[in-house]
């Protein structure tokens, strides 16, 4: 068991409710891992929306868990082995920055049904017939295969290399409409009795901090909850004056308010051998 073990100083609590707080989930690993986890740690939900900017996600049908998230670092000793062509180490030295992705709505039927890819398959079958006695063998066996099978979606199954950016900004997600400095004030003392709770170690002041904090997020509930009832009958308001004074008003809000979609029709035939096409001028002949 990780809790109290990898990380002795974080012995917080793993669910907080109204009635109390308590240490129910736990991470259990084997004997033999043991040594190779570290930085386990024990995040509230409070905390972790914070962290990731999931304001605009709260709403009376989704409120923060009661749970905490409990996390490790696993370390695992593995030998790489260095591929001699060097065509495929300059791909691996950029792996960490590309990514190749196939299109598998354009697999064909015959797939793998090639005459290298089928000689290849069946001298797989010998070698796991014959040679399987050591660990080493297998993983031989096992990089052949993986190897056959991406060869055969190279040349059979169109593809896109895609490059990511190293550091990627977090996503913003946009706060409710009806959020305001008052529901941030209550947010922020929230999470401020939150984390002196988690802190604190003298059993009689603990109970203390955790009556605090219950209530703290009562008041926060209660409020948003309020906030909430009262934007969604404004808005209820703003379309029944809309369809009495203004029908072409009223249908563009009704649009406004479902999700987004964008529609778009695709400019693109299958060639006779399976192929993509996205010529405008062969498209049109079609």
């Amino acid at each position: 068991m990780l809790n109290g073990r990898v990380n002795k100083e974080d012995l917080s609590v793993t669910c907080v409710t109204p009635r109390g707080s308590s240490i129910v989930d736990y991470i259990l690993v084997s004997q033999q891992s043991l040594s190779n986890c570290s930085d386990f740690k024990i995040q509230s939900p409070i905390e972790l929306i914070n962290e990731f900017n999931l304001k605009g996600l709260i709403s009376s049908r989704s409120k923060p868990p009661d749970h905490a998230l409990l996390s490790f670092k696993l370390c695992i000793n593995t030998c790489l082995l260095q591929d001699d062509n060097p065509s495929d180490q300059s791909v691996n030295s950029n792996s960490n920055q590309s990514f190749r992705k196939y299109n598998f709505h354009q697999i064909r039927e015959d797939f793998a049904q090639s005459d290298s890819c089928t000689n290849d398959i069946l001298e797989l079958i010998n070698k796991i017939e014959c040679n399987r006695q050591t660990q080493e063998e297998l993983d031989n066996i096992y990089d052949s295969l993986t190897n056959t099978i991406v060869n055969e979606m190279n040349q059979e199954i169109p593809y896109s290399d895609i490059t990511c950016k190293s550091k990627q900004r977090k996503k913003w997600r946009k706060r409710q409409p009806f959020w305001n400095d008052e529901l941030k004030e209550l947010w922020d003392t929230m999470h401020q009795k939150n984390k002196l709770f988690m802190k604190e170690g003298h059993r009689l002041r603990r109970k203390r901090l955790h009556e605090e904090f219950i209530e703290s997020r009562h008041r926060f509930d209660k409020r948003f909850r309020y906030f909430e009832r009262k934007f969604r009958i404004e808005k209820c308001t703003d379309i029944e004056r809309m369809q009495t004074r203004n029908p072409n008003e009223f249908w563009e809000q009704i649009k406004q308010i479902g999700p987004n979609k964008k529609r778009i029709i695709p400019e693109e035939i299958y060639a006779p051998d399976g192929s993509v096409i996205h010529d405008k001028e062969k498209v049109k002949e079609k």
